[in-house]
């Protein structure tokens, strides 16, 4: 794939999602409360992108049911801790 990008209402309406594969993009950057609607997501693939930073709330309203979060391959030199604090089920 080649998505470099998405809206913040991309997700809308999938409610139901539990797996979410969006790797081997060219992703730069998750926008803040895109994955807010996706209230079942338990895992988020995101490897082999382009990120380089995570904002706090890039994945706000999963970040207590999420179980499983891939990142390897991206261009991330350092997360801070608090970005996995609220990350339980990891």
């Amino acid at each position: 794939n080649n998505i470099k990008s998405f809206d913040v209402h991309s997700f809308r309406g999938l409610i139901s999602l539990k797996k979410l594969f969006l790797s081997n993009n060219n992703l730069e950057s998750l926008p803040i409360g895109a994955m807010s609607s996706l209230t079942k997501l338990e895992e988020l693939y995101l490897e082999f992108n382009k990120l380089s930073k995570l904002d706090e709330y890039s994945i706000r309203g999963v970040e207590q049911i999420i179980k499983i979060l891939k990142l390897n391959g991206n261009m991330l030199s350092s997360i801070k801790s608090f970005y996995f604090n609220k990350l339980t089920k990891l």
